[in-house]
């Protein structure tokens, strides 16, 4: 039996199972996840990366340039007044809070616009730049112009590592929903993608997975919520087996 209480962080816990598989470990947490979230919830103020948007002291516009053009040349040079580069605009549903397209100028919904287009405010960010005093201080460049706060925060956060932004222009004509669900669905799962129009993709979670009256024990990679009302010996809230 493994005692979850005597590790202080993930890490730590991991490191005394570091002889199992990357991927034995990885079903390790999602059990735990899954069956005790009141035990681990804990962990999120635990987790190891910095998702803070910010701008170090004392650079100046010409910092925030190079990073553009090192790292957005994808986006900077793209030439929004063609119609094409800004036909959607995503907003959010009333029924189910989720992201949604729409075509600019033929549909509602452009009023309530989120602020999605990336590509689109590191293109104005660029441009507005440009003709500004390259030794100026970033922060005396925000300060006359507000607006601009977030996308150079996300610039140069973003820009300066390893996997920071999709580098695509989401309010393309071509763009599909496929294009960003690829990678964000695979990581709850999704092993099968079938796109129904250029709006939607219908989705396969768990393919090959029992039903639940086929489900028969050690059948399941994933175990069942146990009922601790009528437990007998079996899992306990910190420890498992």
């Amino acid at each position: 039996m493994v005692t979850i209480n005597q590790y202080s962080t993930w890490a730590e816990f991991l490191q005394a199972h570091h002889h199992l598989s990357l991927e034995s470990q990885e079903v390790i947490i999602s059990c735990l996840m899954e069956l005790y979230p009141e035990r681990v919830d804990a962990f999120q103020e635990k987790i190891n990366a910095d998702e803070t948007l910010s701008l170090p002291k004392g650079k100046v516009i010409q910092d925030l340039i190079d990073v553009l053009e090192l790292h957005y040349q994808w986006a900077i040079h793209i030439d929004f007044s063609q119609p094409d580069n800004s036909h959607w605009f995503w907003y959010r549903s009333v029924d189910k809070e989720e992201p949604r397209m729409g075509v600019r100028g033929q549909e509602p919904g452009a009023d309530r616009e989120l602020a999605l287009d990336i590509a689109r405010q590191a293109n104005k960010l660029y441009l507005a730049l440009k003709p500004t005093d390259p030794q100026q201080l970033i922060s005396e460049f925000i300060l006359n112009q507000p607006k601009y706060r977030s996308i150079a925060r996300r610039v140069w956060t973003m820009g300066n590592k390893p996997l920071g932004d999709i580098q695509m222009n989401v309010l393309h004509k071509t763009t599909l929903p496929m294009h960003l669900l690829r990678c964000k669905l695979s990581m709850f799962g999704a092993t099968k993608f079938d796109p129904r129009s250029d709006r939607w993709v219908r989705i396969t979670l768990f393919q090959g997975a029992p039903l639940f009256s086929e489900v028969h024990s050690d059948e399941w990679l994933f175990p069942l919520l146990p009922d601790l009302s009528k437990e007998q010996g079996g899992l306990t809230h910190d420890r498992i087996a």
